[in-house]
């Protein structure tokens, strides 16, 4: 497909075929593992942009942080106490898009080593579907020394893919040198889960309310229509866009609406109407409803 197509050239390398053939593999480091940045060394032209035949860093490179000057104590182990003991998960890179550290929540999430991680190994956790976007927003925003903000699903140690909203901010130091990027991750599933099941009840309540007999609207304190269904724009023999937007005596007439204003009024007190009316309407002729408000 073209789409796979696109993604096997943008990640080309080695390992390509591995990490696109599922999530299922391995996640025991062999003794023989290549470094992380040869287990990606086809991400670097993604990753790096006009840096792409930069070498990445050596692991004493990768590993060191920068700690931000605001720091009470200006040490990477006080750094490394207080990111790992927040609930989330953190990342930092260097200027080069290479990640340099994580906390522990991260390697704890993934279940994988910092080596495994370093460099571009993260991204071998990146569920497939959201690995292009994934690295768009990434590249895109740190070329642009911006801050940003995603979404993407990352493998979980025990096998589950969770939804994580990831935000990256980019890191100055004293002279404002930029000097990277730090980021943290949160687990947002069960708010996916959530948005998916009230889209799923509201187009099932929507489905409903379009098929049904009985006439149903909606309209503003204004009494504007925001809201009618198909029975009732067939009574009145108008199309729904027809009576979207406009106010109620625009559509049913004068006579009409002068009959059911009175009961209206009372809806906008908050009570609770119920009557029968027989109503001229200008298209449809005179009709006989049964109306509950």
């Amino acid at each position: 497909m073209p789409r796979e197509s696109s993604r096997q050239a943008r990640l080309a390398g080695p390992e390509a075929e591995k990490r696109h053939a599922g999530l299922s593999r391995s996640r025991t480091a062999g003794a023989n593992k290549k470094p992380p940045n040869q287990r990606t060394g086809g991400l670097k032209s993604t990753l790096n942009g006009k840096h792409a035949d930069s070498p990445a860093p050596q692991r004493h490179e990768q590993t060191r942080l920068l700690v931000p000057n605001t720091a009470p104590v200006a040490s990477p182990h006080y750094f490394s106490a207080i990111m790992d003991s927040v609930p989330v998960l953190v990342w930092v890179s260097d200027t080069k898009k290479f990640r340099t550290w994580f906390n522990k929540p991260w390697l704890e999430f993934v279940g994988r080593t910092l080596e495994q991680e370093l460099g571009n190994g993260w991204v071998e956790n990146v569920h497939p579907d959201d690995l292009d976007r994934c690295l768009t927003i990434y590249t895109t925003s740190f070329d642009e020394r911006e801050p940003f903000e995603m979404t993407y699903r990352l493998l979980r140690h025990d096998g589950e893919c969770r939804w994580l909203l990831d935000k990256g901010i980019p890191l100055h130091d004293e002279d404002q040198k930029f000097t990277g990027y730090i980021g943290s991750c949160v687990d947002i599933t069960d708010r996916k889960l959530a948005e998916t099941a009230l889209r799923t009840k509201e187009a099932q309540l929507w489905l409903i309310m379009e098929n049904t007999p009985v006439m149903l609207t909606q309209c503003s304190r204004d009494l504007t229509y925001t809201f009618a269904n198909r029975a009732y724009s067939q009574m009145l023999r108008l199309e729904p866009e027809r009576l979207i937007g406009r106010p109620i005596l625009e559509v049913v007439g004068r006579e009409a609406f002068e009959l059911i204003r009175p009961r209206i009024e009372q809806v906008l007190r908050g009570e609770r109407v119920e009557f029968d009316a027989d109503l001229p309407c200008p298209q449809a002729g005179r009709r006989t409803v049964h109306v509950v408000y």
